[in-house]
């Protein structure tokens, strides 16, 4: 994992009004595309933010799929990768580091 800092600008209230202070959030990015790709279809799909998204999480416990979200899921990732797998083999899979690899040995180019 890459981590970038995002910062803003705020104005405290009361007597140090109009004193700038930092607000700092560590930010981390997937390094590899496919992961990148899986956390966009999840957050296009079920409104996560991809920031929280590692190759550790998992469908039903970091998310909270249920069967008929993992077979949305797995009907998206199949279309835009060109895999064929049934919403059973993703759920099987424990993570989203799992199902990369999957997809990885088994996407047709």
């Amino acid at each position: 994992m890459t981590t970038g800092l995002v910062s803003a600008c705020g104005v405290t209230p009361g007597p140090a009004s109009g004193t700038c202070f930092a607000l700092v959030a560590r930010m981390t990015v997937a390094p590899d595309p496919m992961l990148r790709e899986l956390t966009g279809i999840l957050d296009e799909m079920f409104d996560t933010p991809s920031i929280t998204l590692d190759a550790r999480a998992t469908l039903r416990g970091t998310l909270s799929l249920d069967s008929l979200d993992i077979a949305d899921f797995a009907a998206a990732v199949n279309r835009r990768m060109g895999v064929r797998a049934p919403p059973s083999t993703y759920d099987s899979l424990r993570s989203l580091g799992a199902i990369r690899d999957f997809l990885v040995s088994h996407r047709s180019w």
